[in-house]
């Protein structure tokens, strides 16, 4: 290792004596005190991980690597704190919860279920099937090229009715959305253009905002109408978000997620991310998509209340 006489702010280090902590990132320097954020730091309460250290009497040493996917995602230090809401988990810990209710990971029984209804993953996965079978590429886009509205709306019902993941408001709002024509109409547009193409911001703006008029004027859109549909159609590309629960573990997790109300793309980007990084670090525990990791979500959540 090699010590560090000055430090910059965004230094990667790891403190000599404490190689459990990780490594750490500088987020500031105030004369002899450097305010440094380790990744593996056990927290007690939100911040505990923000270690101010005397760099006259601790010599902290250089990283390995100057890159850390999740110190290169963390939030910016404002007033000596990074504003999390919720005490940070390291991965193990969250994993260890995972664990508590399904011990083989996504492997175990319990949570790939029977294919049909039990089981964390297999009515999402069901919900996936049906909408391969009642809006795969060739069948959605003839009936789309028909203006056959109604019967996509009445499909899209179907989809829906197979997952509980929705609020019941949420169902209601959205099903009464897909009742007005119009409306529909530019929505299925706007998902099948947004399936079948790739990701970019723009397609993803039109989307989001197509979605939100399905609202109807009721009430302010939300995340999980908007990406409800996507998710279940192609869970190797598209996250679902459920506000609360994900901006928990994006709290426990340090990660930036640049949260919005109003569903845009900037935010969904920051999920996408996210995302990726668990499944990355999942698939040792048999994680496969994005549907693993929205089960992970859940049910860490559920386990740390």
């Amino acid at each position: 290792m090699t010590s560090i006489a000055y430090l910059a702010c965004g230094t990667l280090v790891t403190h000599p004596s404490k190689p459990e902590w990780g490594p750490g990132k500088v987020l500031a320097v105030d004369d002899c005190t450097a305010t440094v954020y380790f990744r593996d730091y056990p927290e007690h309460k939100p911040g505990d991980a923000l270690r101010r250290i005397r760099i006259d009497l601790v010599k902290l040493d250089l990283a390995k690597s100057q890159s850390d996917p999740w110190l290169d995602n963390i939030p910016p230090l404002k007033d000596g704190s990074l504003g999390l809401r919720r005490t940070r988990l390291t991965f193990e810990q969250s994993v260890t919860y995972f664990r508590r209710k399904f011990p083989l990971g996504f492997r175990d029984q319990a949570y790939i279920g029977d294919g049909k209804h039990t089981g964390e993953r297999a009515y999402k996965w069901r919900a996936h099937a049906l909408f391969a079978q009642h809006l795969g590429h060739d069948v959605r886009n003839e009936l789309l090229r028909k203006g056959e509205i109604e019967e996509l709306s009445s499909r899209a019902k179907t989809v829906l009715h197979a997952v509980n993941i929705l609020h019941v408001q949420e169902k209601i709002t959205m099903r009464k959305g897909l009742d007005h024509h119009e409306r529909a109409h530019r929505f299925f547009v706007e998902l099948f253009n947004l399936l079948d193409n790739e990701l970019v911001p723009n397609r993803f703006v039109s989307y989001f905002d197509a979605a939100n008029s399905l609202a109807l004027g009721e009430r302010r859109p939300t995340w999980p109408i908007a990406t409800v549909l996507p998710y279940l159609a192609d869970p190797l590309r598209f996250v679902y978000m459920k506000p609360e629960v994900t901006r928990d573990m994006a709290d426990r997790l340090a990660f930036d997620l640049h949260y919005d109300s109003r569903p845009n793309w900037p935010t969904y980007e920051r999920l996408i991310t996210m995302s990726g990084m668990l499944l990355d670090r999942l698939r040792e525990l048999g994680a496969e998509d994005w549907m693993d990791v929205q089960s992970f979500i859940y049910v860490v959540g559920d386990q740390v209340q």
